[in-house]
């Protein structure tokens, strides 16, 4: 069944809410005899149908409400959801903190000025070992913490130096400790916090459970027992329900904690995609963090510490999964079982990454379809976020910067930012994001994404009751928060009708701004669309509608082969992705 008969399944709220009822009770009255020219506004048999239309209109709502939360496809309240995931094998995450990869540089050993006695700290072969859950504080009340213990063999020591690397994930170390009495249906119900829950395979773990001094491991689902295939019996899993808690899950067919079994959990408290920080903000730590060298055993003092800093910036830190991120999540956990397949499978894990805002992927046949000599490959582009004064946050994808100039209006000009290449940590690290979910005969290929700017000239049309400088403001920033990246995707369709209606549509407002002067828009017009694509040889070019895939291209051919009719949908190409010049457009104030 395709989806347009689906939708006819599913009963409308609005075909017989409270005023359609009433409509209809009334024309009912009006075909009778007894009251074909009854007057009805202001009688008393008014105020009864009006009652039986309030309880019909209930009883719809309720209905529609109940048809609609049935099914995955069509429920929209976040407890359904929720719940019917379930079904489908997949636990919804919450909280999720940002970790970042932090480089550790050390002093082997230590020459007293005065005495000239030297002190040898470490030495090739040495093991050196970090407790886990040690936590570092930054600025606004940020802290980032080590979450398993390290052990590291030294070699390579070069200069009396040795450099290493960990993983620090963000968050305020919480311990809490249960006895067996907490246990209710084999679950640990937590306090109300923002925990966070990790992400699968859990290398980088969010949190211990320890009983009896033993540590358990932490599982993604308890499927091992029709497998086979279970190695271990103490396990747990950490699970977020539909009421925005966390618990502990133990599995009556593995171990549970006895009576007699004390409970220990080391959580960390969240800030979620708050607590993402920039690169190099972690700094060396005070002297309350522990670096012990297990084969001379001796503590390593803070002072041998010559560099303790993150090279890049954190990611990964988000807040628990919308309805839509659900609902996408459990579909492809059936049909990809964590192995990145479709480009949605892709897509849905590059960008629950904090760095990266959007991401394409798509195979060797959707650009050259018959090509058998290049096969299982997937090509990859990504988006990261946005820098404070560029184009990416840095580290991510370095920029040039070129001067677009309008080819009709040498006056008219501005210096955009152009994709060059990866940074190559950030590229290696997605690449080892990825790994986990790699399908053995697939090869991942990066590509640039290919930025096409935009810009417009537009005739505003003012109320008479309203300013036309700060309407024509309020049309400025709309138009820029529509190519926010959160809208846009890559190989999209720019609309100007898409963009005349949303910068009309009062109800869309943005954090920071209401537009509310859209209210004295009293017509928008689009005068004139031109595109820079600095990857084509004629950059202002966009292709006319063609079977090359020579994109940016038209949706349709020009209605009149003698007019060049530029107010036509643009389609992108799969590495292409749209932003705005916006100091090249031009707004008018038309009489």
């Amino acid at each position: 069944m395709d989806d347009k008969n689906y939708n006819k399944l599913i009963p409308q709220y609005l075909d017989s809410d409270f005023s359609v009822s009433l409509a209809k009770n009334i024309d009912l009255l009006r075909n009778t005899e007894s009251f074909k020219d009854y007057n009805y506004e202001g009688s008393n048999i008014r105020m009864i149908l009006e009652l039986l239309s309030y309880v019909t209109d209930f009883n719809t709502f309720h209905t529609n409400m109940l048809a609609k939360n049935t099914y995955m496809e069509s429920a929209n309240i976040y407890e359904t959801v929720h719940a019917l995931s379930l079904l489908k094998g997949y636990y919804p995450k919450g909280f999720v903190s940002s970790y970042t990869s932090v480089n550790i540089n050390l002093n082997t050993k230590y020459v007293d000025d005065n005495t000239n006695n030297e002190i040898i700290y470490i030495d090739d072969g040495d093991q050196l070992y970090i407790k886990g859950w040690q936590s570092i504080s930054l600025d606004d009340s940020i802290k980032y913490n080590t979450t398993k213990d390290y052990i590291i063999t030294v070699s390579n020591i070069i200069d009396d130096s040795v450099s290493f690397d960990i993983h620090m994930k963000e968050g305020d170390i919480q311990t809490l400790s249960y006895k067996y009495t907490d246990i209710i249906n084999n679950k640990i119900i937590l306090p109300f916090n923002n925990y966070d829950h990790g992400t699968y395979p859990f290398t980088i773990p969010s949190i211990s459970v320890i009983i009896n001094n033993e540590e358990w491991i932490r599982v993604n689902d308890f499927y091992e027992d029709v497998s086979g295939l279970k190695t271990v019996d103490n396990v747990y899993m950490f699970v977020y329900d539909k009421y925005n808690r966390y618990y502990i899950v133990f599995d009556p067919s593995r171990n549970i904690p006895n009576e007699t079994d004390i409970i220990e959990l080391i959580l960390l408290k969240t800030k979620g995609p708050d607590g993402t920080i920039g690169k190099n903000t972690i700094d060396i730590p005070d002297n309350n963090f522990a670096i012990y060298n297990i084969t001379k055993n001796i503590d390593i003092p803070v002072s041998q510490i010559t560099k303790f800093t993150n090279d890049n910036s954190s990611i990964y830190g988000s807040l628990p999964e919308n309805i839509d991120e659900i609902k996408i999540a459990s579909k492809a956990n059936i049909h990809s079982q964590y192995r990145n397949i479709t480009s949605k499978d892709y897509k849905y894990h590059l960008e629950s990454r904090s760095d990266i805002v959007k991401a394409v992927a798509f195979g060797e046949q959707e650009i050259d379809p018959g090509n058998v000599l290049e096969y299982n490959k997937v090509y990859i582009s990504l988006i990261p976020d946005e820098g404070q004064d560029s184009l990416f946050i840095p580290g991510t994808i370095n920029t040039k910067t070129v001067t677009w100039m309008d080819s009709d209006d040498n006056t008219l000009s501005q210096d955009i930012e152009i994709p060059e290449e990866y940074n190559i940590d950030f590229r290696n690290d997605v690449i080892q994001f990825l790994e986990n979910r790699k399908m053995l005969n697939i090869y991942e290929v990066f590509v640039l994404p290919k930025i096409v700017y935009f810009r417009f000239d537009i005739g505003i049309r003012v109320k008479r009751t309203y300013n036309d400088t700060l309407v024509k403001e309020d049309v400025k920033n709309k138009l820029k928060y529509f190519f926010n990246r959160i809208f846009l995707n890559f190989n999209d369709i720019i609309s100007f009708m898409d963009i005349i209606n949303f910068i009309q549509d009062e109800s869309i407002t943005s954090p920071d701004n209401e537009f509310k002067y859209v209210k004295g828009i009293d017509n928008i017009i689009f005068r004139e669309i031109k595109t820079y694509s600095y990857f084509n040889q004629d950059r202002e070019l966009v292709y006319e509608p063609n079977m090359d895939n020579n994109t940016p291209m038209y949706t349709y051919e020009s209605y009149d082969q003698y007019v060049d009719n530029k107010l036509r949908e643009i389609k992108l190409g799969f590495d292409q992705y749209p932003m705005l010049a916006l100091d090249m457009c031009r707004f008018y104030i038309e009489i």
